[in-house]
């Protein structure tokens, strides 16, 4: 019958070529009913400090392999940033696009309301020689017919315009009624413009969001190519490590009695401390 514990502490740093550097501390306490050659006390510790030093020779070596992952970390941050940048730049795009359509709605909505207007009066007019009996009423039909066609268009103009105001208004966070109605008030330029093709594209290749972030996902697929190569490779190593050994009957005591193992008061952390039992390994 036994009862075995203990507390390990590791600490380890790897490089970027691939060493690995670690301390550990181990104590580990063992009690049971084993006596004689087994067990020379009813109650044991053994303290271990290790020092490792592991190098890989094939796979895992190198500084590119090593900060493959926080390469790849760094390029998923960018092409979620340049996500987020897109969709502000077509959240923009969207405002914009919808103001020049709203102004054109309302341009519509006036050549409308001319062209009713004119049909109207062409009608009156018509109507009022028909009555005299100079036109026919055919003639008559004819302009009253495109009087009505050209009010279905006023008002499916003026539906246009309310429509377009609700989506630059859903767009822009406004409230869809307000007892507003919004009208843009900038006119589009009739300037001519003339752009510069070499210019625009090179403005184009280094700004467009769409295109740095193919160039980083670009990079990601390379880089997971390198480390799917190097995994190809056999697990190749080289290393050291050297080792304190301490056994006694306590752990540690505030002071040494300089009682060692097997005798009983005898301190795990004093006989380790004396130095008589080192080990080392070197493995390859």
């Amino acid at each position: 019958q036994a009862d075995d514990g203990g507390l390990r502490f590791d600490v380890a740093k790897k490089t970027a070529s691939g060493l690995t550097v670690s301390a550990n501390s181990s104590s580990i306490y063992e009690r049971g009913n084993r006596r004689g050659t087994f067990q020379a006390l009813n109650s044991t510790w053994t303290q271990i400090f290790e020092l490792k030093a592991e190098h890989h020779l094939l796979q895992g070596r190198g500084t590119q392999i090593n900060r493959i992952p926080i390469v790849l970390a760094r390029l998923n941050e960018d092409i979620s940033l340049t996500g987020f940048e897109i969709a502000v730049r077509n959240a923009l795009l969207d405002v914009e696009n919808t103001y020049w359509d709203l102004h054109y709605a309302y341009r519509s909505l006036e050549a409308a309301k001319e062209g009713s207007n004119a049909a109207q009066w062409a009608w009156q007019k018509i109507q009022a020689r028909r009555e005299g009996a100079v036109d026919p009423a055919d003639a008559e039909a004819q302009a009253r017919s495109q009087y009505w066609s050209f009010r279905a268009r006023t008002q499916a103009a003026q539906q246009n315009v309310f429509e377009l105001e609700s989506r630059l208004r859903f767009l822009m966070g406004i409230a869809p009624t307000d007892g507003r109605l919004i009208r843009p008030i900038d006119e589009p330029t009739v300037a001519k413009v003339e752009f510069d093709w070499t210019a625009a594209n090179c403005e184009a290749l280094v700004r467009r969001a769409e295109l740095r972030q193919q160039k980083w996902q670009l990079k990601q697929r390379e880089l997971e190519l390198i480390a799917a190569r190097n995994r190809l490779l056999p697990v190749l190593d080289v290393g050291a490590a050297y080792r304190w050994l301490g056994v006694g009957d306590e752990l540690l005591n505030a002071d040494r009695n300089g009682i060692n193992f097997p005798l009983a008061n005898s301190t795990a952390w004093d006989e380790l401390t004396e130095g008589n039992f080192q080990e080392f390994d070197l493995f390859f």
